[in-house]
């Protein structure tokens, strides 16, 4: 369900609103109408300010999905950095990670594709969320690197990228194997149930082999 802002009778000018007032309203419009869609109007009737008045603090859509992007990273660094902060055996540590990872993009499942996207095109933001990426995931790495050598093909660095794969695809794809391709909703909680059930499974079978290594 898209993220409640208030209704336009509670505001009064964009001055009122608040960073995460605005990350709200941009969530819920890039829910409804995708990265395409989001624009400073439509942003505007979400919050219910004037679009002039959000334009005197936002210029463009661009400004408004990087203030969001950037939200969306620090929830996604907040939740990583607790998983991995577990006193726990490595084990439990990795699949606390994939919980926490799950959680993060199951809440905003549009981000994934929108980021898949970016990248792919090397579009306006890239740059933005290939750094936000780096700060976001290095620390997985350090964390498999307890269990992985060095350097080739059991690398961490390639079961870092193994598992991103893993995790955001899944969200890339949902428009292609929807209701007409499994013949149910791919983004329903049993889905998203069992899809993270299989993720797990892939993270032991990893594991497994590398810990008789």
């Amino acid at each position: 369900m898209p993220p409640q802002t208030k209704s336009k009778s509670a505001r009064a000018a964009a001055g009122d609103l608040t960073d995460a007032d605005v990350v709200a309203a941009v969530d819920a419009v890039l829910a409804e109408r995708g990265y395409d869609g989001l624009t400073v109007q439509a942003v505007a009737a979400r919050a219910g300010v004037r679009a002039a008045d959000l334009r005197a603090r936002f210029r463009s859509p661009h400004d408004l999905f990087d203030l969001a992007l950037a939200a969306y990273y620090d929830r996604h660094r907040t939740a990583l950095a607790a998983a991995l902060a577990a006193d726990a055996p490595l084990r439990d540590r990795v699949h606390q990670l994939v919980d926490a990872w799950l959680d993060t993009v199951d809440a905003n499942p549009t981000y994934a594709r929108i980021v898949q996207a970016q990248l792919a095109t090397d579009g306006r933001h890239a740059e933005r969320i290939r750094e936000h990426l780096r700060r976001a995931l290095a620390p997985i790495e350090t964390l498999l690197a307890e269990v992985t050598p060095a350097d080739g093909p059991l690398a961490a660095r390639h079961f870092h990228v193994s598992l991103a794969g893993v995790i955001a695809s899944y969200f890339t794809y949902t428009p292609i194997i929807g209701t007409r391709a499994w013949g149910n909703n791919p983004l329903s909680p049993g889905a998203l149930a069992e899809r993270r059930a299989h993720v797990h499974w892939i993270v032991d079978v990893w594991l497994d082999a590398l810990t008789r290594r």
